[in-house]
This record gives structure tokens, sequence and C-alpha cells, in this order.
């Protein structure tokens, strides 16, 4: 009836690219990031309790694009779920979140969270949530101090963290134990949006820049429709955002989403297939636009992916072994302006557990 959980990541990272900073080696950086969680769970017949801390360092050393910078994130929570009855179950929670990052004031905020799921018979379900949210400043997006096509960008240690109010309600169907449907409708209310803009001296920087309203729908459809042979998952969502002081649809977000993914197992291979559809953004910088050549050309975008995986065992240790290939087709599209998205990419993946 109880569980403890204890995780932690390193992750180093070191680039250097072409791109101009004012310097004839271009721009260069090298970062690492420690992250790490404690979470304990108590069960009890009624109801669970859910307790944790997590943390996370950022630290940028030896960077002509970032300087030398460091950062830190940390959040402690406590969610209690109760079953009432059998047909309902209550979840309510909350968060502190601290952030605090050199040359930046520190920020704090408590988020609140409650949900519940209505089971009136069997097999299907409804559920709702409303919770508040929180999300500090990247290192990037404060210290960004670069020249790249033209364009100067500078650092902003003014930024603050983005706030965010989120409303769910959504229901859930499983047909014959064998297919699932899911639909929601989604709401968020975001203040202090941080996106890149025009100073009036003609530099870029990222700014807390407006308030913004998102909503939308998504639908769900998954199963097995040939046990083993043929699994199948469809998704689509609509997506509305709109600035609160303009009224203007949100730069570079796509209105509608799609994704089918297929898996089929051939012992002892797996085979995925995913296509994914991004309509093409409704609105994008024109200021960028006008300045970058052909800045304004934009396309929608249909990805395939494609993975074979193979599991084997060496001795008594188990492994996985997962070749990829991303956009498989080669397909061309821009994800942000004049910027290509990434082509064809083929990565081999080695995995064990101990």
């Amino acid at each position: 009836n109880q569980l403890l959980t204890i995780r932690g990541i390193w992750f180093r990272n070191r680039f250097q690219d072409n791109i101009s900073s004012g310097s004839s080696d271009g721009n260069s950086s090298t970062s690492t990031n420690l992250n790490g969680e404690i979470q304990f769970v108590t069960q009890y017949d009624s109801y669970s309790l859910v307790t944790g801390l997590e943390g996370t360092s950022n630290r940028i050393t030896d960077s002509n694009i970032f300087g030398e910078h460091a950062g830190s994130n940390f959040a402690g929570y406590l969610q209690l779920e109760i079953d009432f009855i059998r047909q309902i179950s209550i979840t309510a929670g909350l968060r502190l979140d601290y952030f605090q990052m050199d040359s930046v004031n520190s920020d704090n905020q408590l988020n609140p969270k409650i949900g519940m799921v209505f089971k009136p018979f069997k097999n299907f379900s409804v559920r709702s949530s409303l919770s508040r949210g929180f999300r500090a400043p990247s290192l990037a997006e404060v210290f960004t101090s670069t020249v790249a096509g033209g364009f100067r960008v500078v650092s902003n240690t003014d930024l603050v963290p983005e706030k965010s109010t989120y409303f769910e309600l959504g229901l859930n169907h499983l047909f014959q134990n064998r297919l699932v449907f899911d639909a929601a409708y989604f709401y968020t209310g975001l203040g202090y949006l941080i996106e890149a803009d025009f100073l009036p001296s003609g530099d870029v920087q990222f700014q807390n820049i407006t308030s913004a309203t998102v909503y939308g729908v998504e639908g769900t459809v998954s199963g097995q429709f040939i046990p083993r042979y043929l699994g199948l998952s469809v998704n689509y969502t609509y997506v509305n955002a709109t600035d609160d002081n303009t009224g203007e649809f949100l730069q570079f977000r796509p209105r509608h989403l799609f994704y089918l993914s297929t898996r089929s197992e051939f012992y002892p291979f797996e085979f995925m297939v995913d296509y994914r559809f991004i309509k093409r953004y409704d609105e994008i910088d024109d200021n960028f636009a006008a300045i970058i050549e052909d800045g304004d050309r934009r396309v929608d975008a249909h990805v395939v992916d494609f993975r074979i995986t193979y599991p084997f065992t060496a001795g008594k240790t188990p492994f996985r072994l997962t070749f990829q290939i991303s956009n498989a087709l080669r397909y061309y599209y821009t994800d942000l302006i004049g910027s290509l998205a990434p082509l064809r990419r083929t990565s081999l993946t080695l995995e064990t557990g101990f």
C-alpha cells in the first residue's frame, strides 16, 4: 500500500554552429541539466495520498550566445484522490513552484488543482478538471545575445514567468473491451505570455508580450482492430488561440492537427508507422516575414515516421533495439519563418533495464 519512487537525470549538451554572432566561429555553448524527483504514494481503501518534491538545476558555461549563467526550479506537491462512492472519484491537489535565476528576480506561485471522474455505468466515464499553472522563463529566453540572419537578439532580465488557468471536460468510452473513444473540450487562459518581438531599436528580444486564450476540442479513437497484428490510434485536435488584447489569432499556432499511428507485431519484431498532419500557420510575424526572404512561405505539414523494434536478451539482461526513420518521405515544410523543419533522419537506439 506504499510506494516510494526516486528518479534522477543528468544531461550534458554542447553545440557549435556557423551562424554569425560577431565571431568567425559562430555560436557555441556547453550546458548541463540535473533533474530529480522523490515521490511517496500511500494507498488506502477509499483514497490515495501522493506527496513529492522535484527540482531542476540548469547551468550554461563556455557560451558566446548565452553567457555563463545558472538557474533552478523547485516544487513541492500534495494530491489526494478519494472514491466517495463507486461511481465518483475526486482528486484535489496543491503544488508550490519556485524559480530562481542569476540576474533575474525569483518568483513563486501556489497552484491548486481539482478534478472529478463520474462513471454512470460500466466502461463509460465523464471527467472534469480545473487547475492553475506556472512556467518559468528558460535561460535561453532570458540571456540569448547574438546576431543571426541580420537580426540582433538581445537579452531580457526583466522576464517574469507565464501564468495559466486550465479547464477540461471530457468523456471516455470502451467498446467491447477493444476500442476506446475519448473526447474532450479544453480551455487555457495565459498571462505574461513569452514570445520574441521587435524592440523600437529594431533588435529582437523575448518579452512578456500579452495575455491569451486558447480553447478547443480533441477526439481520439484507439484499439486493437486485429489483435497483435493491427493496433490503430486516430487523433484530431482543433485549437483556437487568440490574443486577448487584439483579438487576433496567435502567431505560429496551427489550428488543426491530425495524428494516425499504427502498430503491428510479427514476433519478435514490432513495427510502428506514424503520420501527422499540421495545418499551416494562420498567423506569422509580419515584421520578420517582410525582412526574411520568402518569410511568408508556409505549407501544411504531412510527416511520416517509421520504427522497428527488436527485443532480445544477452545472458539474463533484457535489451531493446529500435531503428527509426523520422520524416521518412522527406517532406519539406517550415517550422518557423525561414526555418526548414528537419528532413529525413535515421537513429538507432539501444535500451536496457535492471
